[in-house]
């Protein structure tokens, strides 16, 4: 996806979740303090409230609530030009790249762990299909445009290399490195060694790590050799990480894997698509202010009327030469 493709879209996730809140808005709990209830609507007030320095408005701080306000407002103008344009996202398409997105690793964990409901992923890809095809209007990539990028760069972007996944224990002495591995020796599973020894953010998740693809930078060759060449289930010797000892557990190995054309294709002519678009279309994001300019925006909150739909500069007046009246 372009970058500007992304400016248009990065609104759509914070968004999403305070539309969450707003739609659970009332007097359930979200938490007790000694009994007290700290209500869901107690909480969603406090987060529209909540100060935010707006990068897009040079650090400009203001309310969350308004910046959250504003990006939902944009995506329903840039769906009302994608339908002006008739280029409104069809239902077939929402579910190819919902499909398309689902084959990404750990994308349904990460879905619940971001609290990402189904119906908030579906309104999520209706925005990013109609920003896609706003911005690719009139274009087109045969099957052989595709076969030909496939096949030229099959061996660095489609090819997945040898990976191994892993565990870590990360702890700032030998002395607590030799005191992991008697707990290993003596029968405790290694994600509970880490969970309470380790000194690394991955402590929260039984030590687990990104999985490491053979030839990665900053790695050295040889703990790479000996992170590849242990067994799934055994741990390595406490390596001297410059200021850390670290204890690796080898999860799983994953051999080199070359994607299929029909696996890939898909993300191959969006590629193209968007490419072709930035080409021949014009900016999205100008075609989207212009748009916004013609319509009808009323903003019912009043602290965000002025933020929202600032007034626009008068225009200046001519200044006459002296000894003559002014046009």
């Amino acid at each position: 996806m372009s970058s500007m493709t992304k400016k248009v879209l990065v609104f759509t996730a914070l968004a999403a979740v305070m539309a969450a809140f707003v739609a659970g808005c009332g007097q359930n709990a979200v938490a007790k303090v000694n009994g007290r209830k700290i209500t869901r609507k107690e909480y969603y007030d406090a987060l529209e409230r909540l100060p935010y320095a707006d990068q897009a408005q040079g650090g400009q701080t203001t309310e969350a609530g308004a910046l959250v306000l504003n990006r939902l407002i944009t995506e329903e103008l840039l769906l009302r030009m994608a339908d002006k344009d008739k280029v409104a996202p069809t239902e077939d398409q929402i579910k190819e790249r919902i499909a398309q997105a689902m084959k990404q690793p750990n994308f349904a964990a990460n879905m619940k762990n971001n609290g990402i409901t189904k119906e908030v992923l579906k309104e999520r890809m209706r925005v990013e299909q109609a920003a896609f095809n706003l911005q690719t209007k009139g274009v087109t990539v045969t099957d052989d445009e595709v076969k030909k990028i496939y096949k030229a760069n099959l061996t660095t972007a489609f090819t997945i290399p040898e990976q191994v996944s892993l565990a870590g224990i990360f702890v700032p002495t030998k002395a607590e490195a030799d005191k992991a591995i008697n707990l290993l020796k003596q029968g405790v599973e290694f994600g509970t060694v880490a969970r309470t020894m380790s000194k690394h953010e991955s402590a929260k998740q039984d030590g687990r790590l990104l999985p490491l693809p053979r030839g990665a930078k900053g790695i050295p060759t040889a703990v790479q050799d000996v992170l590849f060449s242990t067994p799934k289930g055994q741990w390595t010797k406490p390596m001297d990480a410059g200021g850390m000892w670290v204890i690796f557990q080898v999860i799983q190995h994953m051999p080199q894997k070359v994607q299929k054309l029909e696996d890939v294709q898909s993300t191959i002519r969006d590629r193209m698509m968007l490419q072709k678009g930035m080409m021949k279309n014009t900016n999205l994001n100008e075609e989207l202010a212009k748009f916004r300019e013609t319509a009808k925006v009323d903003v019912m909150i009043e602290r965000y009327k002025a933020i929202i739909n600032p007034a626009k500069p008068a225009p200046e007046k001519a200044v006459a030469p002296a000894g003559k009246p002014a046009k």
